[in-house]
């Protein structure tokens, strides 16, 4: 349930501070416990010891952090990196090449599920959080005037591959994890709709942190060998597992009105 990447930087105080600099890689602890350590090991190995890599199990205990413009470099979903641009003045580093969107999954065989006015009184299930695939859920029910029973769950690509239709009817899904278990189970789902398409997750730096800091970060991170230790990462939120360099341009205000029902 992860979209493109944008590095947030803070400026101030924290740049003349010895303490290290957080690095946030949500879900990075749901596929590898240990490439937090392994990343730092990496990019000291190219002199950013400065660098504290903290990862997660899931997206939104980190979230609160972002939104309070919490010192650090962050790794966020398109809605929210927009929002720290536009809002917090945090600064773009690189972000995911491509895009991402949004499927709303339901099982072939359930036959009481063929448009999306069947979803009156279902069971959808999303990943936890405040994430763009919750948005669009809750958008899309409330365009459609659909009565539907949102249900959270975590690790949403590995219910659908267990093919979970006991607790869930249908499933909000990134479409790059759809593709994935399309394939793994054989197109035994079909998509009912598709969210508009959202520029890919994105890195960015807190204000308050140096340029020299986050240019020798960003130089880093092309290195062949911290792009072997994130390839995995990335490639489950993008068809391309490379990064891209952005500027403030990239990440639309309009995009900030998604968050406003949520964050005022």
């Amino acid at each position: 349930m992860l979209s493109a990447l944008v590095l947030i930087t803070n400026k101030p105080a924290f740049a003349q501070s010895n303490s290290p600099i957080t690095l946030y890689f949500p879900g990075i602890n749901k596929q590898n416990p240990e490439l937090s350590k392994q990343i730092e090991k990496a990019l000291a190995k190219h002199e950013v010891d400065f660098i504290s890599v903290k990862g997660t199990e899931f997206w939104h205990p980190y979230q609160n952090g972002i939104r309070t413009g919490k010192t650090g470099i962050y790794f966020a979903q398109p809605h929210m990196a927009a929002w720290l641009i536009t809002r917090h003045n945090f600064s773009p580093i690189y972000r995911l090449h491509g895009n991402t969107s949004y499927a709303l999954a339901v099982a072939k065989a359930n036959t009481s599920i063929f448009e999306l006015n069947d979803l009156n009184g279902k069971r959808i299930c999303h990943e936890p959080g405040l994430n763009l695939g919750t948005i669009w859920l809750n958008q899309l029910m409330g365009k459609n005037q659909i009565a539907a029973n949102p249900l959270e769950v975590s690790h949403i690509e590995n219910y659908i591959l267990a093919q979970n239709t006991q607790n869930c009817d249908s499933f909000v899904v990134e479409a790059t994890a759809y593709d994935r278990v399309a394939k793994e189970t054989r197109n035994k789902y079909t998509r009912l709709a598709q969210s508009s398409v959202y520029k890919h997750y994105a890195l960015l730096a807190h204000p308050s942190l140096s340029k020299r800091n986050i240019d020798k970060l960003a130089s880093a991170l092309k290195n062949k060998d911290l792009q072997a230790l994130l390839r995995p990462y990335f490639s489950d939120l993008s068809k391309w597992d490379n990064l891209i360099p952005i500027d403030k341009t990239d990440y639309s205000a309009s995009d900030v009105e998604l968050l406003a029902p949520y964050w005022r």
